[in-house]
């Protein structure tokens, strides 16, 4: 390979990043924005029953998505953003936001943790099978083995 088609290839590479990079950041304040709001305890409304179908139908696959947005932010943009999955466990754990029972009634919940769990393994910049201390056993503390759901 030539020299010249190098510097093309790392060039439309740099500005496949940029153009991403500005994407993500247009969009991730509307998405704090939405979370903050969809996210929210509604059980004082006269018709939570049928909002709370739609919540269980709906917030842990968007939850996931956003996660796995985050995810993919954080592996092509910058690590710092695999902060915001961790951001966004909060606000799905929050006690006004009633999210987690929609994990919980849908039988998702585990699936949410072993998300979570893969993303701390790989903020850590930890790989599968290594240990902290550098040898060749596992981290356990990683090794989630949630409660029956």
């Amino acid at each position: 390979m030539n020299n010249h088609s190098t510097n093309k290839r790392e060039a439309r590479r740099l500005k496949w990043r940029d153009d991403l990079q500005i994407a993500f950041e247009k969009v991730d304040d509307h998405l704090n924005r939405l979370v903050d709001s969809w996210l929210i305890e509604y059980q004082t409304q006269p018709d939570w029953p049928q909002i709370k179908l739609i919540r269980n139908m709906y917030i842990p696959d968007l939850v996931l998505a956003l996660h796995h947005v985050f995810v993919a932010a954080g592996t092509y943009l910058n690590k710092s953003n695999y902060v915001k999955c961790f951001d966004l466990a909060n606000t799905v754990a929050r006690p006004d936001s009633s999210a987690v029972e929609t994990f919980v009634e849908t039988g998702r919940l585990r699936k949410y943790v072993e998300e979570l769990s893969a993303a701390s393994v790989v903020m850590l910049g930890v790989a599968k099978g290594a240990s902290v201390e550098g040898g060749g056993g596992t981290l356990a503390i990683w090794n989630v083995k949630p409660l029956s759901m």
